[in-house]
């Protein structure tokens, strides 16, 4: 049962084998045997969410599941996410106590389509991170080795998901969030295009390049969830007006398009020859063309100046004084200042003090406009890039994960979103899907990226790969 999909739940459901109340009986129990040593999550819902299983209509029927796509389905959410009645810690000492009082739209959404939220997954703090390790909780383990990180910054997400602690989850993508921890455990993991799933409800990083994303075991189950989650949300100022079932259907999907610098960049030779295996698989299919994204080094130096910009911004908010923790002090002055020294890790220091930085009015246009403009300019070269070719591939991460305390260098770091960033930036879609197995039991992360909405032509090639890798 770890590795069960939707449609195996729903199909053991219907045909009497099984209860939601005995589903997630099964889930909680391999929760707690295994929780105290994996920590993919901050906060299980365990009573609530067998409440709301003995809730479900009985009997269920395949009318039932039409009309609820993930009924008696267990889903896991980021904990930067609000979920009504339980904590959203974002990770973080400075919200460590704080309750949500009302559901993100996208978790809303979830309930209404049936899902039961067995829990809020770990995360790095503010999802500021690469690893999971900047948690001010405790790292997260990678399910498939426990010596090595899950990635991050949605590595509860990806690693509850591979190891059976829920069916499928919720992360966030500021530059590669989802997709690299996916990567790095071997699932599934989606980026939808820039204001596709509302945001409403999460705690905001980057708010132009923050998008939630899903995570699942399996392709269908992950653009499933998907599908429950998106459309249009008025109570989010950057969500646009557009269904998902009105997105563009695929036609005749005739040609994809690789990166010619791949071939230029250290990448972990497993990684290369798994990206090779799958370009093997769509020449069966598609023709290749070659392309050149000759601004990788502009997106990633834009995607950092932009996001710490940004984030210094939004987490200006937690001041000790309206929520979150309050540390008193003989001034008001000095109670900020105590509440955000002991309130935030040290790469939120890092990123608040680099964005106040850049935001300063004495070089505000030195850095943060010229960011700007390379955003632009790697917007229009990708545009350029898919006016020729329907899909892209490329890896999802140069490397395969890395040990815990293996990469102390926060450049080092920075870079394990060296391929994600670009597509983040542009706002366009991108699912990783994992491909082979090596000695040491990883995937290869590979990628398919898109223009704008063109989550269902990603959807079909995925698909295509995932049933030729079988």
């Amino acid at each position: 049962m770890t590795h069960q999909t939707k449609n195996e739940i729903h199909n053991s459901l219907i045909q009497g084998e099984q209860t939601p109340v005995e589903i997630i009986e099964e889930y909680l129990k391999r929760i707690e045997a295994q929780e105290s040593e994996m920590h993919t999550f901050i906060e299980v819902t365990g009573e609530s969410c067998l409440n709301e299983a003995k809730q479900v209509p009985k009997p269920i029927t395949k009318e039932i599941v039409e009309d609820t796509p993930f009924v008696g389905i267990p889903v896991g959410i980021k904990d930067n996410i609000n979920v009504k009645g339980f904590k959203t810690t974002a990770a973080s000492k400075i919200l460590e106590n704080h309750i949500s009082v009302y559901d993100a739209t996208v978790v809303r959404k979830i309930k209404n389509a049936g899902g039961l939220i067995i829990g809020k997954t770990n995360m790095d703090e503010f999802a500021m991170g690469s690893s999971t390790e900047t948690s001010c909780f405790y790292p997260t383990k990678n399910p498939i080795n426990t010596k090595y990180t899950p990635g991050g910054s949605s590595g509860g997400s990806a690693a509850s998901v591979r190891a059976g602690h829920c069916t499928v989850s919720l992360g966030s993508d500021t530059g590669g969030s989802v997709r690299q921890p996916a990567s790095f455990c071997g699932v599934v993991g989606i980026r939808p295009t820039y204001g596709l799933v509302s945001r409403y409800g999460m705690l905001s990083f980057c708010s132009s390049l923050d998008q939630i994303g899903t995570i699942a075991n399996d392709v269908d189950d992950a653009f499933s969830l998907l599908e429950v989650i998106s459309g249009y949300d008025p109570k989010d100022s950057t969500s646009v007006n557009i269904e998902y079932q009105d997105l563009k259907e695929p036609e005749e999907i005739s040609t994809f398009g690789i990166c010619n610098e791949i071939e230029k960049l250290y990448i972990d030779p497993f990684v290369h020859d798994m990206y090779k295996k799958v370009i093997a698989i769509l020449l069966k299919n598609f023709k290749k063309e070659n392309h050149w994204l000759d601004n990788l080094d502009k997106a990633m130096a834009a995607y950092h100046i932009i996001a710490d910009s940004e984030a210094s911004s939004n987490l200006a908010r937690y001041d000790g004084v309206r929520y979150g923790l309050q540390i008193s002090g003989e001034s008001s002055q000095e109670a900020y200042i105590k509440t955000r020294t002991q309130g935030f890790g040290a790469e939120v220091k890092r990123r608040i003090l680099l964005g106040t930085y850049i935001l300063s009015e004495e070089i505000e246009g030195s850095y943060y406009k010229q960011a700007l403009c390379a955003k632009e300019k790697i917007t229009e070269k990708l545009d350029q890039i898919f006016s020729s070719c329907q899909f892209m591939v490329i890896p999802t991460s140069l490397k395969l994960p890395f040990k815990f305390g293996e990469r102390n260098d926060p450049l080092d770091m920075y870079y394990s979103d060296y391929l994600t960033i670009p597509s983040a930036i542009a706002g366009m879609p991108s699912v990783t899907i994992p491909v082979g197995c090596n000695e040491n039991g990883f995937s290869a992360g590979i990628q398919i990226m898109g223009p704008k909405f063109s989550e269902k032509v990603l959807h079909s090639v995925a698909k295509l790969i995932e049933g030729e890798l079988k």
